[in-house]
């Protein structure tokens, strides 16, 4: 299981990712019908999981505006985070460590797992 998970920031899914002016690491991401901002020390732990829940009312480009209005000024780049869980809305929900057949580690972004990190932790690399 991986101490930390490096997270490259892309255009397709990790597009909102990096650092903020505060010094802290960010994530923000959609989850199944969920967005979510996590905030994370210099050392990767998570300090701050902001959950919201998609609705007609709220589209998620305005919430991602608004997070990203939140936290500026920010700078997008690579964040390197322990994986973690939190529960909102009675979801588990963050990058959870799972053993898979053949004991491979994987770390899977929940609820809908559609990110997985696996080794080596450090490139950033996932699958959908």
């Amino acid at each position: 299981m991986p101490e930390l998970v490096t997270i490259l920031r892309d255009e397709f899914h990790t597009e909102y990712v990096g650092h903020t002016g505060e010094g802290f690491q960010f994530f923000i991401t959609g989850l199944h019908n969920f967005l979510a901002l996590f905030l994370f020390n210099d050392a990767g732990d998570l300090v701050e999981a902001q959950v919201d829940r998609l609705t007609e009312d709220n589209d998620y480009e305005s919430l991602v505006q608004q997070r990203l209005d939140q936290v500026k000024p920010v700078e997008f780049d690579f964040i390197e985070i322990k994986p973690f869980a939190v529960e909102h809305y009675g979801i588990m929900m963050g990058l959870i460590p799972n053993k898979h057949d053949g004991g491979e580690w994987w770390v899977e972004l929940y609820p809908g797992n559609h990110l997985a990190f696996h080794e080596p932790w450090d490139t950033g690399e996932y699958s959908t």
